[in-house]
């Protein structure tokens, strides 16, 4: 319910209960985020949320790639090989936008990006593994929850999140050690 549909009652009654668990900077950081963090719908916030929301849907009409359509085939492999242009496409996007802009802002330091990173098969290989694997649109929960911004069934979703784990959880809550900090 926190992270499947990001229900703002939820994760203000959590984060009381675990708010005394974390540092002092992390209590004053969430303090004042929580509630709008949840509100906006945790799956498309920050970061990562805004590639989502303005970059994703963007790149993915600019491509070629009808993300509705393929959630009606129920993720399906052959809608994937049906339409590899879109992993071409891509990969030639990614060549053109990843080693000068996409890699600095989110700073992968330069002298990590080799001479691979400037040829379009660098990324189709990278895309070719993970679209043409047959279970990629079944079975990859980050990238559902993204695109489904959030997870709306237990179908695809982390083992915590599957109902048969709560009662493991529950009992073993005491276990668990909360640490905030930035990556910086």
């Amino acid at each position: 319910s926190i992270w499947g549909d990001s229900n703002v009652e939820v994760a203000i009654c959590v984060w009381k209960r675990m708010r005394h668990t974390m540092s002092q900077g992390g209590r004053e950081w969430w303090d004042g985020r929580i509630e709008r963090v949840f509100r906006k719908g945790f799956a498309t916030t920050g970061s990562t949320g805004f590639i989502v929301k303005m970059i994703l849907p963007f790149l993915f009409t600019f491509v070629g790639f009808n993300m509705k359509e393929w959630a009606e085939t129920g993720f399906a492999h052959s809608y994937i090989q049906r339409n590899y242009h879109v992993i071409k496409n891509s990969a030639w996007w990614f060549r053109a936008l990843f080693p000068g802009i996409l890699a600095p802002f989110a700073g992968v330091p330069p002298n990590q990006i080799g001479p691979e990173f400037y040829t379009t098969e660098f990324y189709e290989g990278i895309l070719k593994e993970i679209f043409l694997d047959p279970e990629f649109g079944k079975s990859n929960y980050f990238w559902r929850f993204y695109i489904e911004k959030g997870y709306k069934d237990q179908t695809c979703c982390p083992r915590t999140l599957m109902r048969e784990h709560f009662e493991a959880l529950r009992a073993n809550a005491g276990c668990f050690e909360w640490h905030h900090a930035t990556v910086q």
